[in-house]
């Protein structure tokens, strides 16, 4: 499936640049894109190791769980992001409905050495889904051109009804 996307929208996305005049890309943020493609392919690489060490309902829970909260800490700690209290709210939300639907320390305890290599697979799943979402808010940051993004945002701020005062930032 990721090769008939990549053989679609490659195309697209070339054709768009020419027809836009064929602007200049930021070298550092092809260079993000392309590191992006490395860690997605280690990701890859990782599910399929944990899928062949054990179950999909010890690996994808984990791997699918973790993703989100080591997102959220490279976000903080790595790119200076902050959480206002909604955002707060939704991260708590998050780690209690992991705890409660994964029971990771079920896993733990009941793993035999053999899951443990799943469960360390699973774990670096979710270790590359987080490395390539924060390497995909970066390159977004240094690629997008600025009139895409402000049409972005009256796009988001006018289904929220909130355009208005967002556009006086």
């Amino acid at each position: 499936l990721q090769g008939i996307g990549t053989a679609v929208l490659l195309p697209s996305g070339v054709v768009a640049w020419l027809l836009n005049g064929r602007p200049a890309l930021e070298p550092a943020g092809v260079a993000i894109a392309a590191g992006s493609g490395v860690v997605e392919a280690v990701y890859f690489l990782c599910l399929s190791a944990g899928y062949r060490r054990g179950d999909l309902s010890l690996v994808y829970p984990i791997a699918r769980g973790s993703a989100p909260l080591l997102a959220i800490a490279i976000g903080i700690l790595v790119l200076h992001e902050r959480l206002g209290l909604i955002a707060s709210v939704g991260v708590a939300c998050l780690v209690g409905g992991i705890l409660l639907v994964a029971r990771p320390w079920r896993a733990f305890q009941a793993a035999g050495r053999e899951d443990r290599g799943a469960m360390g697979f699973a774990l670096a799943t979710g270790v590359s889904i987080a490395a390539y979402s924060a390497l995909d808010r970066v390159g977004v940051r240094i690629l997008v051109p600025p009139h895409i993004e402000a049409g972005t945002r009256v796009v988001v701020n006018t289904a929220e009804g909130t355009y208005v005062e967002r556009a006086n930032d």
